[in-house]
């Protein structure tokens, strides 16, 4: 904006200003694993309309200060970066890049360590101090612990890019960039991608539900049993009384082999040390839940129900769920 105002860039001023954002990193010699570029969109939906430079640009720089890439209220140097805006996407949606240069101006590295939580966040904080339209099921508060529906069609979205581009360096030139393609393709090979996560993302669901109903390791065990899941436990070495971790699988279909899921990747909150952040630690109760983590290795009956073995009342429930349908 200050340097060229509404004047095309061309070729030779947009190498000019790739040169000053980069300057910092040649300057320095710095190398960054995985790429020195830090790059995302912000996107409005084709019924907002299009906004203003001007306010484009004040988002953009709120958007940095959230990120912590600008100067942290004088306490370290600043990250170059651009806002880039080039009209509507094919879809219709008014939108910008920021690319920043995770290369600060003294030569320090930026940190992108959980980038994707802090830059959700910071896209909630400017939707309400703008004034826009809050993402779909945020508004409808459908998003789960550790796991939710914006992450997982930003995942399906990478994946779909990274497999097309791929394919496309088999095909040659002559095929269309991920850019290149039409809207409706790119959102096929989305939900195509979509799909092929939806296992994962099922179970996710029901371990998670597991563990937030029970009270301790043994039931949390039982509950994922219960609920007719796989189960089987990872072992110290040497040991069978010592679990450090597990796996799920859902029962597969005549034929087919169980696929089974760690639970660190089905969420971070769902690896077994911070489940047990959440259970009493005793001994009778890391004892229990060994007799437990066995008998699913094995096949087993469970060894002592509990809780989870106790149904709720038909009248009841009917009721909860009327009164939770009125709260809604």
């Amino acid at each position: 904006m200050a340097w060229h105002d509404d004047d095309e860039v061309g070729r030779d001023s947009a190498l000019a200003i790739a040169r000053h954002l980069d300057r910092p990193r040649t300057a320095y010699d710095v190398e960054v694993k995985g790429g020195h570029v830090w790059h995302c969109s912000l996107s409005l939906r084709a019924d907002e309309g299009a906004l203003t430079d001007e306010q484009w640009g004040a988002i953009a720089r709120d958007f940095i200060t959230a990120m912590e890439f600008d100067d942290n209220e004088g306490t370290k140097a600043p990250c170059r970066w651009v806002a880039v805006r080039h009209g509507v996407s094919t879809n219709g949606n008014d939108h910008i890049h920021i690319a920043v240069n995770l290369v600060r101006e003294d030569g320090t590295k930026a940190s992108t360590h959980h980038d994707f939580r802090r830059a959700q966040t910071a896209a909630r904080a400017l939707e309400a101090k703008y004034g826009l339209e809050e993402l779909e099921s945020v508004r409808a508060e459908r998003s789960t612990r550790g796991y939710n529906p914006a992450e997982r069609e930003a995942q399906a979205r990478a994946r779909a890019r990274a497999k097309h581009e791929r394919s496309r360096s088999k095909l040659g030139a002559d095929a269309p960039t991920w850019e290149a393609l039409a809207g409706d393709d790119r959102q096929a090979l989305i939900a195509s991608e979509l799909r092929t996560d939806q296992p994962r993302y099922l179970l996710a669901l029901k371990v998670r539900a597991a563990s937030t109903a029970s009270d301790s390791e043994a039931e949390f065990v039982r509950r994922m049993r219960r609920s007719g899941l796989l189960v089987r436990p990872r072992y110290a070495d040497g040991r069978t009384d010592v679990i450090t971790g597990y796996s799920v699988a859902e029962r597969p279909q005549a034929g087919e082999r169980p696929i089974w899921y760690g639970g660190g990747h089905l969420g971070r909150d769902l690896t077994l040390p911070r489940l047990r952040d959440g259970w009493p630690d005793t001994v009778t109760g890391a004892s229990e839940a060994a007799d437990e983590w066995n008998a699913a290795k094995r096949g087993r009956r469970v060894v002592a129900p509990g809780r989870e073995a106790s149904e709720p009342d038909p009248e009841l429930w009917d009721k909860r769920n009327a009164e939770l349908s009125q709260l809604v």
